[in-house]
């Protein structure tokens, strides 16, 4: 569209989001991407929240749900857009 943004935002899926590895180079080339073609807008990381506490999915990955959100929280505030 020819409109300007203001603010654009970002998001990793939620059963990745504690995956230093799930973001790069992605969101680099995201950023880039955003820059290029709306290089006045702000960029926003959209945290997602960490599953419920009994989730199951905890066990298969060997964490709990304080380590989902502090994980997922390292990503986020970790990057400058």
């Amino acid at each position: 569209s020819s409109d300007l943004w203001d603010i654009v935002t970002v998001q990793q899926a939620s059963h990745l989001s504690w995956k230093p590895e799930s973001y790069e180079p992605y969101l680099t080339n995201l950023i880039d991407y955003i820059r290029k073609y709306a290089p006045t807008a702000e960029i926003v990381i959209q945290q997602t929240w960490a599953y419920r506490f009994d989730d199951n999915r905890y066990k298969g990955w060997k964490i709990g749900q304080q380590e989902m959100y502090d994980r997922s929280e390292e990503r986020r505030v970790g990057k400058e857009c």
